[in-house]
């Protein structure tokens, strides 16, 4: 795929002829002046953006000087796709590749290191505790790239629009999730409060333990060797929890297990009792089954409060853990959880209002994938 203005047969070399990561040094014991400073942990993954930076005086750790249009690339655990392209003077850190070029267009280079072909190179790395990018590897690799400046600066402009609108996209999302905080701290500290249909106050909330409102549940334990990498239902683990699942069981023991024991209802909040505890997922019917003990539910009857309701209460509460490195959330400390809880008709609007927000989010997040997919696919199909 070409803009149709360019013709000329793309050249063929090796990428360490064309790209550079030396640059000068930077040393502040002797160098008199102050630098903005950009640490690994100063780029966003994924995104191309710098979260902050600080002043370079005194910093021993501090190697290289950039430019403007120089890539910064976090050599150091590259898979994580730390990148971002200057523009200001400043100095970064040893675990940085400075990538600069005579050749191509700076933000065509810059459309070059978000590809998957230097994605595929830096996957390759050295060193399995702090792996770090092979840049022997990446420089002996072969690519093609436009013979016109020309064609590679347009191929960048497109990629930097691109860019720019994927940012805008985080950003309005960043703010939805902000606003939900917001709002829904305000809801549940009782600084905000809604209004019945006369314009009337509703009842005072009244205060509760997840127990009052049903108890812990779980699903029929399933072993290893009834499991298989492949398979008809899904079987989610702690560690594939809200994710994509990779382990099945067979349809005739989860409809077994199903019928005879504990399962979850349409509705159900489903809870990660370990490891990253108090993630929640919205059990919507589907089939599926979840490791017992690790993933836990309320058997909730919505008598006092509703499932959607309860859905909001499990993203504020704060749970009193027990263990160490690994914490678990035991049915007693699930149960003994407070919360307060308003009457039916407040949860109702309540629901709603941050409901309606969830949804914005979804739209939003949805049209962030399409343009990432966009992205991805003109980065494949431009960049060969």
């Amino acid at each position: 795929m070409r803009f149709p203005e360019f013709e000329g047969e793309w050249v063929e070399s090796k990428i360490g002829e064309i790209v550079s990561i030396k640059s000068d040094k930077y040393n502040p014991e002797t160098d008199e002046l102050e630098y903005p400073c950009v640490e690994l942990e100063s780029l966003s993954q994924s995104t191309g953006e710098l979260l902050s930076t600080f002043n370079s005086k005194n910093q021993k750790s501090i190697k290289n000087v950039f430019n403007p249009g120089d890539v910064l690339f976090g050599k150091l655990r590259p898979y994580l796709r730390k990148y971002y392209q200057a523009d200001f003077e400043g100095v970064c850190s040893s675990e940085i590749w400075v990538m600069k070029s005579t050749v191509l267009n700076p933000l065509y280079l810059y459309a070059f290191v978000q590809s998957n072909i230097f994605q595929e190179l830096t996957e390759i790395s050295s060193g399995s505790r702090m792996p770090r990018g092979d840049w022997d590897l990446i420089s002996a690799t072969v690519i093609n790239y436009p013979c016109e400046i020309s064609e590679g600066e347009k191929i960048g402009k497109l990629f930097q629009v691109i860019n720019a609108r994927i940012s805008t996209q985080n950003k309005i999302i960043n703010d939805l999730k902000t606003l939900k905080t917001t709002t829904a701290e305000n809801i549940f500290s009782k600084e905000l409060r809604f209004k019945d249909e006369n314009g009337n106050d509703f009842p005072e909330w009244e205060n509760m333990i997840l127990g009052d409102i049903g108890d812990v549940k779980m699903c029929r334990r399933i072993f290893n060797d009834e499991t298989s990498p492949t398979g008809e239902i899904p079987f989610f683990k702690i560690g594939s929890f809200g994710k994509e699942a990779d382990a099945f069981i067979s349809k005739e023991l989860y409809l077994d297990y199903r019928k005879r024991f504990s399962f979850p209802k349409k509705g159900d909040i489903l809870i990660s009792a370990a490891g990253t505890i108090g993630r929640i997922v919205v059990y919507k019917g589907e089939d599926a089954y979840y490791q017992d003990s690790n993933i836990v539910w309320i058997d909730n009857d919505n008598t006092k409060i509703t499932n959607e309701f309860l859905y909001y209460i499990l993203q504020i509460v704060k749970y009193n853990t027990e263990g160490g490195t690994i914490q678990r959330l035991y049915n007693n400390i699930l149960k003994s959880t407070k919360f307060s809880g308003p009457s039916l008709s407040e949860q109702t609007k309540i629901v709603n209002f941050l409901s309606s927000i969830d949804a914005k989010n979804d739209i939003e997040a949805e049209l962030l994938q399409k343009l990432e997919e966009q992205k991805k696919y003109l980065l494949q199909k431009m960049l060969v």
